[in-house]
């Protein structure tokens, strides 16, 4: 039998787990509406991941989506968003687990978003992985995966969940130069040096930078990049990230 745990978990499912072998099947439900840093709700396909850590604290993503600290762990990510909430399984084979045991478990929801031409859409997994990756959210922690078979309910019951943490770059990537800041109407114009990969952009009204992260721009070695972004009220503070 699975050994399942949840977040939250719909009785329904729990039937869809009762044979099979001994990984362990992680059901996670969001009541939504789930949304982005910046109010917007979680687009469909959008991704949800499963992490661990030794210590209980997960200390968040980079921008290429590996995790902060080394000694934490990605287990499982998920391209699962539908009707801007939540409603899967993350599978742990029973191997990993066992490897795993002791640590703490905890599920995020990920901004995952790439603009191109104007559009902005989830870029989710490529190959398998993550590439990019705007900002996250916690939606349930002090997970833990109990031993043997049976259903273990551990862990805060998810409501809805939002990707409001934006990402920092990693400490090895090369983060471009803002040469001018233009204001266009209702819009900030920011223009940077050209470096190749992908560019975010965080702000707010104040140097906490609370008011959200944009999607990411596909980016290349241009002499000068312009990156569109709203204007934050009367004053605005603003941070370009590379990946």
């Amino acid at each position: 039998m699975k050994r399942i745990l949840a977040a939250a978990v719909v009785a329904a499912a729990i039937g869809a787990f009762a044979d099979g072998d001994d990984n362990a099947a992680v059901l996670v439900t969001t009541a939504g509406p789930d949304r982005y840093g910046d109010g917007q709700t979680v687009m469909d396909g959008e991704c949800y991941a499963l992490v661990w850590s030794p210590d209980g604290v997960f200390d968040g993503f980079s921008a290429d989506g590996s995790p902060v600290d080394p000694g934490d762990r990605v287990v499982n990510v998920g391209a699962v968003a539908k009707n801007g909430r939540c409603r899967a399984a993350f599978e742990v084979q029973a191997s990993l687990a066992d490897t795993l045991a002791g640590g703490v478990y905890a599920v995020y929801v990920l901004d995952t978003r790439v603009s191109e031409n104007g559009v902005a859409a989830p870029r989710g997994l490529v190959d398998g992985k993550l590439s990019v990756l705007n900002g996250y959210g916690k939606v349930s922690e002090n997970v833990t995966i109990g031993p043997g078979a049976g259903l273990v309910l551990t862990g805060a019951a998810a409501g809805a969940a939002t990707a409001g943490v934006a990402t920092e770059a990693a400490a090895d990537v090369e983060q471009p130069r803002v040469t001018r800041i233009v204001q266009e109407g209702d819009k900030v114009a920011i223009y940077v040096k050209g470096l190749p990969g992908y560019m975010r952009v965080r702000m707010g009204d104040t140097l906490s930078l609370s008011g959200g992260v944009t999607p990411a721009v596909p980016t290349d070695a241009q002499d000068e990049i312009k990156l569109i972004v709203p204007k934050v009220g009367d004053k605005g503070f603003y941070k370009v990230i590379r990946n």
